[in-house]
């Protein structure tokens, strides 16, 4: 359901691979000081979100955090959240980039560190913070790369962006950190995608290992090295996520229908998922009319 309180939400700028898979994606979403939304939120793979203008409450996984201008937020697709308010007189203006780890080759490790935080630092860098002014000025050099459309600009944001996410890997590797190789990551980022896109399919740890040609152990310990989460745990939360999704887009079926369509088996299964990664219910949820939106 479209919220009519929002008053501007575009992609400025978008990269492709040569077979049209979207790697990055710049946008500007503004909204003004009614804008209220309940809605759970779920995106790209990884996503950058600064605070260009204004401020807002944001819930996220559960938790409130207070967000202000030239702040600073990272998501990975298993974090849940949503607008709480916004508490500044002026619009939230905030600038997003939405982008796959792919996007990031040949550094495609560093992007590890959107899933595998400690969890004190894990969403918010709050303005005039060391690693916030890190990434600052990155911001600058996209927008005029965007704006000015010199040769190579494409490449050019990509080197920009990987730069970002590799001040972030360093920022976030004291004692959390666990270096795997561009070949493992970039395994796991495509198994990632897969189970995205496929969330009733076979998704055991066997059939994943199978299918990427390795054994289940080292699969397993690459996975959850990569995503900070064991491979079942981000399986049942992606289907969860998948299940809102088709909520959303078809208000009037029936929920375990869905649950089904999503990789769950049993309806007990699913209700017992859905409540511990949301906090509520189905019923609820449809009730507030809450939903993931793009």
């Amino acid at each position: 359901m479209e919220n009519q309180n929002e008053i501007h939400a575009k992609a400025l700028h978008s990269i492709c691979d040569k077979s049209g898979k979207l790697l990055f994606q710049y946008k500007i979403k503004e909204m003004n000081s009614g804008y209220f939304d309940t809605r759970l939120h779920n995106h790209d793979e990884l996503k950058i979100v600064r605070i260009l203008k204004g401020s807002c409450i944001w819930n996220i996984n559960g938790t409130d955090f207070s967000v202000n201008i030239g702040d600073i937020l990272l998501f990975n697709r298993l974090d849940i959240r949503f607008i709480k308010e916004i508490t500044s007189s002026d619009p939230l203006v905030v600038c997003q980039y939405c982008f796959s780890p792919i996007a990031i080759m040949p550094n495609l490790s560093a992007a590890n560190c959107f899933y595998h935080r400690p969890e004190e630092g894990k969403n918010l860098l709050t303005n005039g913070s060391p690693m916030n002014d890190e990434l600052t000025p990155y911001f600058g050099a996209i927008s005029d790369e965007i704006e000015q459309k010199k040769s190579y600009h494409d490449e050019m944001i990509l080197n920009l962006l990987s730069n970002m996410v590799l001040h972030l890997a360093r920022y976030f590797s004291e004692g959390v950190y666990t270096h795997i190789s561009a070949y493992q990551s970039e395994l796991i980022s495509e198994t990632v995608d897969y189970i995205n896109k496929n969330p009733s399919a076979d998704l055991t740890l066997g059939t994943l290992a199978f299918r990427t040609h390795t054994s289940p152990a080292y699969f397993s310990r690459t996975f959850k090295a990569y995503t900070g989460v064991g491979l079942k745990e981000y399986v049942t939360q992606s289907r969860v996520i998948h299940v809102i999704t088709l909520m959303h887009s078809n208000p009037h079926s029936n929920i375990i229908d869905l649950a089904f369509a999503s990789g769950f088996n049993t309806s007990s299964g699913f209700y017992k998922a859905f409540e511990k990664i949301t906090g509520s219910s189905p019923k609820k949820i449809l009730q507030s009319k809450t939903g993931f939106s793009e």
